[in-house]
């Protein structure tokens, strides 16, 4: 006999699946749970609100996404890393509707915020010395590789593009280092 899904993997798939043709703000706790096929009650156990749910799932997103310094790295490393580029992790089709919200980016560095600190503070943070203008070119960064993955989805052009991309946020970085 098959084992049941967990609820919270249930309420989890539906809405990845409802995000694919709704926005956030139009989906219901009452047609989350009836295309989950749990109850209410269910779904309060798990979350407080469909924004905590959509933020727990871009925290998941996020844990399965390579870090800056994983994807800038150059040679074997990055393909031994576990870890997916954020470009290509958005373009997955299950995490599709998630990525298309506008307050994605916003809330991807929200989630991430802890390691954004480490993180940056070793790439961004040590190329311009200031904090605000680190997290803002963090911003400017992922927004950018947002649009282009959605722009460059299913084109078999596409891994060549990533490397570009990846070579140029590399020497953005380097330029940066240099106005010190």
């Amino acid at each position: 006999m098959e084992r049941q899904r967990p609820a919270k993997a249930k309420l989890e798939e539906a809405l990845l699946a409802l995000l694919k043709n709704k926005r956030l703000q139009e989906i219901g706790i009452s047609e989350l749970c009836s295309t989950a096929g749990v109850s209410r009650s269910t779904f309060y156990a798990n979350y407080t609100n469909v924004e905590a749910m959509y933020r727990e799932l871009v925290q998941s997103l996020a844990s399965k996404t390579r870090t800056l310094r994983e994807q800038l790295k150059n040679g074997d490393c990055i393909s031994m890393c576990p870890r997916k580029p954020f470009c290509e992790t958005i373009q997955e089709e299950k995490f599709s509707g998630l990525a298309r919200e506008d307050r994605f980016i916003k809330t991807f560095i929200e989630v991430c915020y802890e390691d954004f600190e480490d993180e940056i503070a070793a790439i961004y943070l040590d190329a311009t010395e200031d904090r605000f203008v680190a997290k803002m070119i963090n911003v400017f960064q992922l927004t950018g590789c947002l649009a282009a993955a959605m722009a460059g989805k299913d084109n078999p052009d596409w891994e060549s593009a990533r490397k570009v991309i990846d070579a140029f946020i590399r020497g953005g970085v380097s330029a940066l280092r240099g106005l010190k």
